[in-house]
């Protein structure tokens, strides 16, 4: 079958909105049953697609994953950038949000990203398709960094490349903290640290 198969449901619509409809499909299946318990039917049946449409634009189940992933983390990035676009700088709003999501409650996103890492550590197909997602995310962090670094909330001589990377590393590492349900460090102290850390604190 190709995409111009007939659907079982949902009207005609474009390539992109295809592809955004498989995504999200994906991520509320793979949130539900975890990768390794998702079928390639279990994604079609939920965005109302054949097979065919799916491999019109994934190449492999790992690889749909990926796109998810990324998905998530875009969203990440667009709200961290729009946070920081929006807050006054002489007060700790943007620390104050950013120590919130390293602090905050387990999401079922947080497991199912460490899924994808602990399989990208062991298998070379998820790793080629994992360690892509997570370079883009980084990329985007970069960019923020020059944005945060034009709006002032960082030093002008912070380097946005390895900002991006501590940013990266941040995420990944509240991931694993929340996927595994370790103990949480108090909000008002990492408030207080990344306060610290742009030079704002006496």
């Amino acid at each position: 079958m190709t995409d111009s198969a007939p659907r079982p449901r949902g009207r005609p619509g474009t390539s992109a909105d295809t592809r955004a409809r498989l995504i999200a499909a994906a991520i509320e299946v793979f949130l539900e049953r975890g990768y390794a318990d998702t079928r390639v039917q279990d994604i079609t049946n939920a965005a109302g697609f054949t097979t065919g449409a799916l491999y019109a634009h994934f190449g492999s189940r790992m690889e749909i994953l990926a796109e998810a992933l990324l998905t998530e983390g875009r969203r990440l990035v667009a709200d961290m950038a729009d946070q920081a676009a929006h807050a006054d700088i002489e007060d700790s709003n943007v620390s104050r949000r950013v120590a919130e999501r390293l602090t905050g409650e387990t999401r079922d996103i947080d497991r199912l990203m460490l899924e994808a890492i602990t399989m990208a550590t062991r298998d070379e197909d998820a790793r080629e398709a994992i360690v892509p997602a997570l370079v883009q995310i980084g990329e985007q962090l970069s960019d923020l960094a020059v944005l945060a670094r034009d709006l002032g909330v960082v030093s002008d001589s912070t380097d946005p490349h390895a900002i991006s990377l501590l940013y990266l590393s941040i995420i990944l590492g509240s991931t694993i903290i929340r996927a595994l349900d370790l103990p949480r460090a108090d909000t008002d102290r990492v408030d207080d640290l990344l306060l610290r850390m742009r030079g704002t604190t006496t």
